[in-house]
Formats: structure tokens, sequence, C-alpha cells
């Protein structure tokens, strides 16, 4: 079950990547796009503090769904996240954030 929702979940951000890079190519460069709407939500991160939708509003962000114990797509997943993370460490607009998609596994001390 875990797997059909994490392939779903890879097929709709790849959608959305191909999209987006699709209406980069022909857009105005000052236009941003709105994509959709996130729902407010609260998450914890590994240093078992509370994120959420208000802490990442003005930055941009890039979110990818994973699960440590994931021998798959996770760690080229996580390969790209560090290397944006590379890319834009010095950018404090940008914000990059990993949801795990087994919480009960992924606690905290996992994460780190």
């Amino acid at each position: 079950m875990k797997r059909k929702i994490f392939l779903s979940l890879s097929i709709v951000l790849t959608g959305l990547f191909v999209g987006t890079s699709l209406w980069i190519q022909n857009r105005d460069p000052l236009e941003l796009p709105i994509l959709g709407a996130v729902l407010p939500f609260s998450l914890v991160n590994q240093h078992s503090k509370d994120i959420g939708l208000e802490d990442l509003l003005g930055y941009v962000w890039v979110a990818d769904f994973i699960f440590t114990t994931c021998s798959g797509t996770c760690p080229i997943m996580s390969e790209h996240m560090a290397q944006l993370h590379r890319s834009y460490q010095l950018d404090d607009r940008v914000r990059l954030v990993s949801i795990s998609v087994n919480p009960e596994n992924d606690t905290p001390d996992v994460l780190k």
C-alpha cells in the first residue's frame, strides 16, 4: 500500500516538474506561476520542532516525499535534494522540505 502511495506521489511530482519546466520555457521571465494551493499542515522535523505552512510562506520551497527504509527511488530523490541544498544553501529565499510517508518509523531521531 505504501509503495503504491509513494509511486503515485512520485508520478504526480514528476508531472508537476515536467509541466512547470514546459511552462517556464514559454513564460514572461518576471511572472511567477501559481501552480496550486497548499492547505495548512503541521509536521515535526528532525529536531522535534513543529513546522507548518506558515513557516514556508514567502519562500520558494521544494518538497519531496520519502521514507528512510526505502531502497528504491528515495536515495536518488534524497541525493537530488542534497544537490539542490548545495546549490541554494546561501540563498535565504529557498527552503527544502523532505516529508516522510512513514512517520511511525521515521521519528526525529531516525531523520537526524
